[in-house]
């Protein structure tokens, strides 16, 4: 049984590597040209070590998270796991990363349910850490808004994450009154919860939810360098201004059903938000980069994580 389940991860991962793999050379082909220069090498370096950075990221959060499950991963640890199992996102379905992670947790005596928990609450985090910077930026950035001429879809969009942030807090509170109203009913349940509030941590949620925020800062700052030092284009665009731009589009990629990587969703809002101020061609062209540095990054980080699984003993982990 063993053999069979390490069969089906490393197939898996095959299939993984062939679909991200696929993802780079279909977007690099449609890549508007560039001069390549010391300056723009350099640029394409610096922003595939800052797109992979962000599993490093993902890993720290993760290694935090998961601690109230009594699991302490060091950080290294954490990235093997998180960056191996990382690659399954470009699969159809949007969940092979999520399996992925609880499958090499296992081979490494993380327990599922630790996984499962501790994932749950980093998806919720890092969903509402981009709700939280997309609606700042629909709601306070009007200049942008006038330069790019879509008021009327940007108000609306600005109701629907608003409403999303209440319905999240709704939802939330509802869940805690019904616990509050059945605590003398459900005494079994109580105790279930009572046991997992570790995972309910001010200091490690606080700590994480900086580090997810950190993604979104990292991922303006390439998009900047990549105009500035590849393109050298100059537009009045503010370096936040890239970051809520990508932060709308990575929630549309989230939350739309099957998308592998949000891949053609992402690209479509970034191409919608940037095509009235840099043209459709680049806007184009900066999309599709953005896609290649960040599949090359994720190929990177797998790189490394395997590398570090091979020379680390990651079966004691609690």
């Amino acid at each position: 049984m063993k053999k069979v389940v390490y069969l089906v991860g490393y197939l898996l991962v095959g299939i993984s590597l062939v679909f991200l793999l696929r993802n780079l050379v279909v977007n690099l082909k449609d890549i508007p040209g560039f001069k390549l220069t010391y300056q723009s090498v350099l640029a394409l370096a610096i922003s595939t070590i800052l797109c992979a950075s962000t599993v490093a990221i993902l890993s720290w959060a993760w290694s935090l998270l998961i601690r109230g499950g009594s699991v302490y991963l060091t950080i290294s640890q954490a990235y093997v796991i998180m960056a191996q199992s990382q690659i399954g996102r470009y699969l159809p379905g949007n969940i092979w990363h999520y399996a992925g992670r609880v499958a090499l947790g296992r081979q490494y005596g993380v327990s599922t349910e630790a996984t499962l928990l501790s994932t749950s609450m980093e998806t919720v985090m890092i969903f509402g850490m981009a709700l939280i910077i997309s609606a700042t930026g629909l709601l306070f950035d009007e200049q942008f808004f006038r330069d790019v001429k879509i008021d009327f879809y940007t108000k609306n969009l600005a109701v629907l994450i608003a409403s999303s942030i209440a319905l999240v807090a709704v939802i939330g509170a509802a869940i805690a009154v019904v616990f509050a109203v059945a605590r003398p009913i459900w005494t079994s349940t109580k105790s279930w919860i009572r046991e997992r509030a570790p995972y309910i941590h001010a200091g490690r949620i606080g700590v994480s939810g900086l580090l997810y925020v950190s993604i979104f800062l990292i991922f303006g700052t390439v998009i900047s360098l990549l105009l500035n030092l590849i393109w050298q284009v100059e537009v009045e665009i503010s370096w936040f201004q890239f970051v809520w731009s990508f932060s709308i589009a990575w929630v549309a990629g989230f939350v739309t059903p099957g998308a592998p990587g949000g891949i053609g969703v992402r690209e479509a809002i970034l191409v919608t938000l940037y095509s009235p101020v840099l043209g459709e061609g680049l806007a184009l062209g900066l999309s599709l980069m953005l896609r290649v540095l960040t599949s090359l990054g994720d190929l990177a980080a797998f790189g490394l994580a395997y590398y570090l699984s091979q020379t680390q003993n990651l079966k004691s982990v609690k």
